[in-house]
């Protein structure tokens, strides 16, 4: 038989063989590669097995150089935040319930992951979201939906401060969020313009999750006019949380 090397095998075979051995090294590989990162998964529940991790194994370490600059190995010791929270039931897998204030118990829709503590850069080695009042090379198209100097309020109808500015995502030309002066103070907080509902020419915008002392308690920026990565998932986090959490105003439409 021509390609035979004997009677019971051939080179259709050993091909066959080969692909199936080479298959299953590639999804091995990929399935470790995949566990760089979020690895070993942390259990809540104390009474459980702390660290898991499953098969295969985490890879061992690789050197990443970043495109803005600097090095990253992964995998990684990760930090570990503090959850206020309590599991309903203790078995792996059980819903966790806020404990305290729930708009910043990080869980739920207002969970979040601690992604990279510095902002996001355009090309230039620039911040990518900054207030409007350092980007003098932009302007606002429409004046009628500008929102700086509308009062804000919330799902109960109370106001909670002024906008005074808007931050800007430079590279993906769109508004991020709204900078709102509480009432009463000169203390400032983000609000992510998603959660607002801007009408044409209204003296008033409304957040449509929280009430409007609730804004008060927004996480803030460490730098007044620039926002990390975490930064904002920990700001929208809150928000979010507020579909779930706030007060029961929160169906309330004007």
């Amino acid at each position: 038989m021509i390609g035979a090397f004997t009677h019971q095998i051939d080179l259709a075979e050993i091909l066959l063989i080969a692909f199936t051995l080479f298959f299953f090294a590639l999804v091995y590989y990929l399935q470790r590669e995949s566990k760089r990162e979020g690895y070993p998964l942390e259990q809540e529940i104390p009474t459980l097995p702390h660290a898991l991790v499953g098969f295969p194994d985490v890879p061992p370490p690789k050197t990443y150089k970043l495109y803005e600059g600097g090095e990253v190995t992964l995998p990684q010791e990760y930090e570990r935040r503090e959850l206020h929270v309590q599991p309903r039931e203790y078995h792996a897998g059980a819903p966790l319930y806020p404990t305290g204030d729930a708009m910043i118990a990080g869980v739920g829709p207002g969970a979040y992951t601690l992604r990279i503590d510095r902002p996001f850069l355009m090309n230039d080695g620039t911040p990518a979201i900054k207030p409007m009042r350092i980007m003098h090379e932009h302007k606002l198209l429409d004046p009628d939906m500008d929102p700086r100097g509308r009062r804000v309020i919330g799902t109960d109808m109370a106001q909670a401060g002024v906008v005074v500015d808007f931050w800007y995502d430079d590279e993906s030309k769109i508004v991020r969020y709204l900078e709102v002066e509480l009432i009463g103070t000169t203390a400032r907080r983000l609000v992510p313009i998603f959660y607002a509902t801007i009408r044409r020419n209204a003296p008033y915008l409304r957040i449509n999750c929280c009430t409007g002392a609730q804004v008060a308690n927004a996480p803030v920026t460490r730098h007044p006019e620039r926002i990390t990565a975490r930064e904002e998932d920990v700001i929208n986090g809150f928000y979010a949380a507020g579909h779930i959490y706030s007060a029961p105003y929160k169906d309330a439409v004007l």
